[in-house]
C-alpha cells in the first residue's frame, strides 16, 4: 500500500513539474514576445537629409521611410528633421554675384564660333576620337579601285614617322606637355582602332580634315596622360596654345590647308543645345559635363541649380552648428526611447558632428546612409573629432550602422577608421552613379539591415 501511494505521489509531483514547466516556458515565450513587441512599438526614427535636398524631395523621401516602417510595425513614428529652408545655402541676393546672370538666362538663337571650337574641345578631351568619330559617318566616296594603295596611307605613314622638332616640343613643355607623355599619347592614338579605321577612310578629297582631326587628337590625348600623372594643374594649355601647337602638327605631317569644320559645327548646333536644355544638374561635376561655351549662356540657372547642393556643403563647413543644434532639439524633443537617428549625406555628417560634442544627446542607434563622415574624418575635416592615427570614438558614442553602395561614390565605409565601432552593410542600389545615391530608400536590404538592429 505503501509503494502504491509512492508511485502515486511520485506521478503527481512529476505531472505537476511538468505543468510547471509548461508555464515557465510558456511564459519566457511571451516574455520574449513582447519584447520584441515592445522593442517595436518604442522605437523612435529621426529623419536627416542630406546636401541640396529642398521640398517637396523632403516630404517625398519620408513618405517612402514611413511606407516601409508602417510594413514592419505600424506604431512606428518618424519624426522630421528638415533643415533646409531654414538653414540651407541660397543666392540671398538673387544672383547679383553671377556674371550675366539676369541677361542670359538661355542658349537662345545664338553661339560664337569660339563657343563651337571650345565645345569641341570639351568632347575631345573626354574621347580624343570623337571629332575621327564623326568623320566616320560621312558619306564613304565610291572612286577607290582595288590594287591601289588606299589614300590614307600616305597619312598613316607621315604620323608614324613624325618626330616633334624642337620649337614644338619647347612649346609643349610650356604648356605642361613632356615629350615622352606626347610620344605616348602618339603610340595610343595609332594603335587605337578609331586612327585604323579614319585611315581606311580618307580620301584625297576629305585629307585636310583627317589631317586636323588626328592632330587634335594627339593634342587631347596628351593633355589627358598629363591630367593621370601629374594632375590636371600641371596642364598649362590656353586656347592660343592649344591651337598653334595642332597647327605646327599638321604642317609637320604635310598638311597646310585649315580645316573644313563646318559639318561638325552643324552638328554641334544640333546636338548640344539640347543637351544643355536637358540637363538636370545636381552636383558641381555636372557642370563639368556641360560644354563650357554653352553653360556660360545658362550660368544664371545652372548656378541656381548648384547653389542648394555645392552651397549647402560650404556653407556646412562654415555654419554647420546652427544644423547641428537644429538635430539636438529634434532629438531632445523626443522622450521615449529607443531614440534612432537616421541621416543621409551631408546629414549623416552633421550627425555624427553633433554625437561628438562634449554633451551629446540621447541617441541608441546612428544609421549613416550614404555618408562622408568617415572620410571627412580621415582628412581631418571634422568639426569635433581631430584625426589621430587609431583613435576612437568616445564612450557616449552610440551604436553606429553605416550603410553604403559601392556604385555610389559619395558614399564611404567606416570600419577601417573605426574598427568594431562602425559597422559597415553594404547594398547595391542597381543604379549608375548619381542616381545611386539617392537610390536607398526603396532598397528591401536597407531597412532589413535597421530593422535588425532596433535597440530592445
Amino acid at each position: 500500500m505503501i509503494g502504491v501511494y509512492r508511485q502515486a505521489t511520485l506521478s503527481l509531483c512529476h505531472a505537476v513539474t511538468d505543468k510547471v514547466y509548461s508555464v515557465i516556458h510558456f511564459t519566457q515565450l511571451n516574455q520574449e514576445s513582447l519584447k520584441i513587441l515592445g522593442k517595436n512599438m518604442n522605437a523612435n526614427f529621426i529623419f536627416v537629409h542630406g546636401t541640396g535636398v529642398r521640398q517637396p524631395a523632403y516630404r517625398i523621401t519620408l513618405k517612402k521611410i514611413r511606407k516601409h516602417l508602417k510594413k514592419e510595425d505600424k506604431s512606428f513614428p518618424v519624426y522630421e528633421c528638415y533643415w533646409g529652408d531654414k538653414f540651407g545655402s541660397k543666392l540671398n541676393e538673387g544672383g547679383k554675384s553671377i556674371p550675366t546672370f539676369d541677361t542670359n538666362r538661355s542658349v537662345g538663337g545664338y553661339l560664337s564660333d569660339e563657343d563651337y571650337k571650345i565645345a569641341l574641345w570639351h568632347l575631345l578631351y573626354q574621347n580624343p576620337f570623337f571629332e575621327l568619330e564623326i568623320l566616320s559617318l560621312r558619306e564613304p566616296e565610291n572612286n577607290y579601285t582595288p590594287g591601289r594603295e588606299l589614300p590614307g596611307k600616305g597619312l598613316d605613314q607621315s604620323i608614324r614617322n613624325f618626330t616633334p622638332p624642337q620649337e614644338l616640343i619647347n612649346r609643349l613643355a610650356e604648356a605642361g606637355i613632356k615629350e615622352e607623355i606626347f610620344q605616348q599619347a602618339k603610340k595610343k592614338i595609332i594603335e587605337d582602332d578609331n586612327y585604323r579605321n579614319a585611315i581606311n577612310q580618307a580620301q584625297l578629297s576629305t585629307m585636310g580634315d583627317y589631317r586636323w582631326a588626328i592632330a587634335k587628337a594627339l593634342v587631347a590625348q596628351s593633355a589627358i596622360l598629363v591630367s593621370e600623372t601629374d594632375g590636371v594643374q600641371a596642364l598649362c594649355l590656353t586656347g592660343d596654345s592649344r591651337d598653334q601647337i595642332v597647327t605646327e602638327i599638321v604642317s609637320a605631317i604635310g598638311g597646310s590647308e585649315r580645316g573644313v569644320v563646318d559639318w561638325v559645327k552643324n552638328l554641334l548646333q544640333e546636338k548640344l543645345p539640347k543637351l544643355l536644355d536637358s540637363a538636370v544638374v545636381t552636383t558641381t561635376n555636372s557642370i563639368l559635363q556641360i560644354p563650357t561655351g554653352l553653360a556660360l549662356r545658362k550660368r544664371g540657372s545652372l548656378s541656381e541649380s548648384i547653389a542648394a547642393t555645392a552651397g549647402d556643403v560650404i556653407m556646412y563647413q562654415s555654419r554647420g552648428q546652427k544644423i547641428r543644434d537644429f538635430i539636438r532639439e529634434k532629438i531632445e524633443g523626443i522622450k521615449s526611447r529607443p531614440a534612432i537617428l537616421i541621416a543621409h549625406s551631408l546629414g549623416g555628417i552633421a550627425a555624427v558632428d553633433l554625437l561628438l560634442e562634449p554633451d551629446p544627446p540621447k541617441v541608441d542607434l546612428l544609421v549613416t546612409i550614404g555618408s562622408q563622415a568617415p572620410l571627412l574624418y580621415e582628412w581631418n575635416a571634422l568639426t569635433n573629432m581631430e584625426y589621430q592615427t587609431g583613435a576612437r570614438l568616445p564612450d557616449t558614442f552610440p551604436k553606429w550602422l553605416n550603410i553604403y553602395d559601392e556604385r555610389d561614390f559619395l558614399s564611404y565605409i567606416g570600419s577601417g577608421i573605426f574598427p568594431d565601432q562602425v559597422e559597415d552593410i553594404k547594398v547595391s542600389n542597381g543604379q549608375p552613379f548619381p542616381t545611386s545615391h539617392g537610390a536607398y530608400w526603396n532598397n528591401p536590404k536597407v531597412w532589413s539591415a535597421i530593422f535588425e538592429r532596433i535597440p530592445t
